[in-house]
């Protein structure tokens, strides 16, 4: 009788934990909100909210600028791809290149409010060092995500 309340108390502690455990990771997937105007971090595979729209960095789909330790004649070029979208509803994804560094992408197209903004990369890491590749998981873009005017 003893053994079959402590055999209880340990399934139920390991219940209890796997629950919180679930519920923790859950938490941590939710996006990050952040403000127009002011500039914000992401990595590859992150979403962020903004204004009741998301973002999602999706990719950087090229990357030929510079190694730091090279003297280049051109400082070569990086382009991120972004997927806007308002709820169920994924637009066309949006490719900013350190060489323009600016964006624009509507949501909400057939709402008569229409918004639409600029999504500004402000810089894109890490560097390139010669010889070490950059893998899609180690990118962090810094943007700031502006009201079109």
């Amino acid at each position: 009788m003893n053994l079959q309340k402590i055999l209880t108390l340990f399934f139920l502690v390991i219940f209890i934990s796997s629950c919180s455990l679930e519920q923790a990771d859950t938490v941590s997937d939710a996006p990050s909100i952040v403000s127009i105007g002011v500039p914000f971090q992401i990595a590859v595979g992150e979403t962020v909210s903004f204004e009741g729209h998301y973002l999602t960095f999706n990719r950087v789909d090229s990357d030929s600028r510079c190694p730091i330790d090279v003297k280049c004649i051109w400082a070569g070029e990086a382009t991120v791809v972004l997927v806007p979208q308002d709820n169920d509803i994924m637009y066309d994804e949006v490719h900013i290149s350190t060489q323009t560094t600016d964006a624009l992408t509507y949501l909400a197209p057939d709402n008569k409010d229409t918004f639409g903004y600029v999504v500004s990369l402000n810089s894109l890491s890490p560097v390139h060092e010669v010889g070490k590749e950059i893998q899609q998981s180690e990118y962090i873009a810094t943007l700031t995500i502006s009201l079109l005017e």
